[in-house]
């Protein structure tokens, strides 16, 4: 699930189409904390500030469930929502991951260099000619480990 960029979701290969609007804005929210479950009043909280929209909620879910062709994709409980994937199949996670383990490569610039390249390669959000994305010109940093 790519939500660097414009979210996509894809299924076995397959490109899945999610509504426009407020139910994206649902399933990145849930995407966000892949795995977890998000009190239904925080997501409240997070995508329609100041107002009561628990059915409102309920329907973008029920849209998403249809658009994702897997009811059990979206767990609902009494507590909120939870998107029932791993994290590393959402690209910002994925890219966090891989990030938070770059200073424990210190000693090993060749594998460090190696880890934030396969982060780089995650191109959703990146711009590197995604449609839709101004593309962006990104120049390497050389990799310098302190002395120690």
């Amino acid at each position: 699930m790519a939500v660097l960029g414009p979210p996509e979701v894809l299924r076995e290969g397959v490109r899945l189409a999610v509504p426009a609007g407020k139910t994206t804005q649902v399933l990145v929210r849930l995407a966000l904390d892949a795995g977890q479950v998000i009190r239904t009043d925080r997501i409240i909280d997070d995508l329609w500030p100041g107002e009561t929209a628990r059915n409102t909620l309920q329907a973008k879910v029920s849209k998403l469930r249809r658009a994702l062709r897997d009811p059990g994709c979206i767990i609902g409980s009494g507590a909120g929502y939870c998107l029932a994937i791993e994290p590393r199949c959402v690209d910002a996670l994925e890219v966090l991951r891989i990030a938070g383990s770059v200073p424990a490569l210190r000693q090993d610039p060749g594998t460090a260099d190696r880890v934030c390249e396969a982060a780089l390669a995650i191109e959703s959000g990146l711009g590197l000619g995604r449609p839709g994305i101004v593309n962006r010109t990104f120049t390497p940093v050389p990799l310098t480990v302190p002395a120690g």
